[in-house]
């Protein structure tokens, strides 16, 4: 059980600065009158419950008053007020301090616990401080009211609880009552509002007797259509006939133009064959002067492929030597590694391990040997055949030619790449804008549903509000105008799609040059349709190469 152990008063009434030292059981505090027993009795009072409200209990010059209620276990509970400052303060025994602000006229739950004396709450505005007397207080609810003393009875022994419950019920009684009466004034109002709406059976009938007249002048109207139509189609074949009918008259002389025609059309195949024929000379002719130009072209082709068979197979020789060279090299590496492992193996104390390593590096040595012979014939017949190189001059012109051919295939690959990437592009765009479209339609189909809901529902399910004409026409409104603002900033993705185009031209130097293709609306890059072209031999100093650039 906690007790007292001291209590520190600073500037609370009398009291610039006081300290008491409680002992076990009874103290008594003895003096003259206004010597501060009093002040003692509040400022513990304070401490503890909070009481008396306001500051004038401030000691007269200072600014701050001091409460601190030193507990047997070592807790330390601090009241502080000044004109800006109003807290409790509880420090444990092991030094942890919490602070507690913005309480107003109550205690704060951990000030409580931390003394342990709790008072006793009689009922909404009164409690009863069981530990604690007033000055010239009489005994023990003696001095309370009737009332006061049936209350605190009650709440020692537990009768509270079927006041509350007595209260309790009496107030969902009348909570309930009110709802009742509530709920028949909701009814009769109600059915008043209904009333007007009592001949909406007989509109029903009106209105299904209308929509079957409805359907009937439906049906009668595309029946008069169809008549509509058949009677212009008889006032067209009537007009037709007539028309035939003048033709058949005008047509008389038929058999005599019929024998003009003929003559004229025997005539005709006369001059078309006359007319092959001219054609058939000239163009024989011209594939002789063609044929006689090839022949002059094609007299040193034999010769042409005779180098170029030379050039393929010095080709294929410098490759094998370049091989061969790489092979030197590796066993170059090879042999002076060898060379390492010997020279830091000449220590080792087995004897047989370094026999085996001497003759696996004999075995590499001549091994290598060998290999430097060969290399040696190598880079004899790699001179010679450099010198025979030099003296084809048209190998270089062949490699530019295949490396341009080559540079080209690249080129176009890379085109049709691009243009395939471009067209799943644009089919994504289109599947996205039918998505886009789709989700438009939905949500304004949504929307006027919603809207008949609320028109059939008449009050928001929400907040409980009528729903008026002006109210459904307003929301309706707001929500096509979002649909409306929706789609506005929505463009004609499909629109002006074009390629670029690429074209080729001969240039007197070299292969035919390869433009790149113009850009076209819907296709920025001009990459649509870009083409490369390789050119032939051209009459230039400079080799015939790949016309793409």
């Amino acid at each position: 059980m906690k007790r007292f152990k001291g209590l520190v008063i600073e500037n609370f009434q009398s009291h610039e600065r006081t300290e008491i030292a409680f002992s076990e059981g009874l103290n008594v505090f003895v003096g003259p009158s206004d010597s501060g027993k009093s002040a003692i009795l509040r400022a513990l009072r304070w401490v503890l419950y909070n009481q008396p409200r306001g500051s004038d209990f401030i000691r007269t010059g200072a600014s701050r008053c001091r409460v601190t209620l030193i507990l047997s276990d070592g807790t330390h509970i601090v009241r502080e007020r000044s004109s800006s400052v109003n807290r409790y303060l509880i420090r444990d025994p092991e030094g942890k301090e919490r602070i507690f602000e913005g309480f107003g006229s109550d205690v704060p739950r951990e000030v409580l616990e931390a003394h342990g004396m709790i008072p006793l709450q009689l009922d909404e505005d009164r409690e009863l401080t069981l530990q604690i007397a007033q000055q010239l207080e009489g005994p023990f609810l003696l001095s309370e009211s009737g009332g006061t003393r049936a209350r605190s009875i009650g709440r020692i022994s537990g009768a509270h609880l079927l006041d509350l419950a007595q209260n309790e019920t009496a107030r969902d009684q009348r909570s309930v009552s009110s709802r009742i009466r509530f709920v028949e004034e909701e009814m009769k109002r109600r059915e008043e509002e209904l009333k007007p709406y009592e001949v909406l059976p007989r509109f029903r009938e009106q209105l299904n007797r209308a929509a079957a007249l409805r359907e009937e002048a439906g049906r009668k109207m595309e029946l008069l259509e169809r008549l509509r139509g058949l009677k212009e189609r008889w006032e067209d074949c009537r007009s037709e006939m007539t028309r035939e009918r003048r033709r058949l008259v005008s047509l008389s002389k038929v058999p005599e133009a019929e024998k003009i025609f003929s003559r004229l059309m025997e005539d005709g195949a006369r001059l078309s064959r006359i007319r092959k024929r001219a054609d058939d000379w000239r163009r024989g002719r011209e594939e002789k002067a063609h044929w006689q130009m090839v022949r002059f072209r094609t007299t040193r082709l034999g010769e042409g492929a005779q180098r170029i068979a030379e050039a393929e197979r010095l080709l294929e020789r410098r490759n094998r030597l370049r091989r061969l060279r790489d092979n030197r090299l590796h066993l170059v590496r090879e042999m002076d590694r060898e060379r390492r492992v010997v020279e830091r193996t000449v220590s080792l104390p087995a004897a047989s391990l370094l026999v085996d390593d001497l003759g696996d590096a004999v075995f590499k040595l001549r091994k290598l040997e060998r290999g430097k012979k060969h290399w040696v014939d190598a880079e004899g017949e790699r001179a010679e055949v450099e010198r025979t190189l030099r003296r084809l001059e048209g190998v270089q012109k062949a490699e530019a030619l295949w490396e341009g051919a080559e540079a080209s295939s690249r080129l176009h690959q890379a085109l049709v790449d691009r243009r395939k990437r471009l067209l799943e592009l644009r089919e994504r765009i289109e599947k996205g804008m039918r998505y886009i479209a789709e989700r438009e339609e939905e949500i304004r189909r949504k929307s006027e549903e919603m809207i008949r809901a609320f028109e059939r529902m008449g009050r928001c399910p929400t907040c409980g509000m009528r729903f008026g004409p002006d109210l459904l026409k307003h929301l309706a409104e707001e929500l096509q105008g979002g649909e409306s603002g929706a789609a506005a900033g929505k463009g004609d993705s499909g629109a002006s799609q074009g390629f670029g185009r690429g074209e080729g031209s001969a240039q007197p130097g070299g292969g035919q040059t390869g433009v790149a293709g113009t850009a076209g609306k819907g296709d920025p890059a001009g990459v649509g349709g870009a083409r490369s072209g390789t050119g032939s031999p051209g009459r230039g100093d400079r080799p015939a190469g790949a016309g793409d650039r």
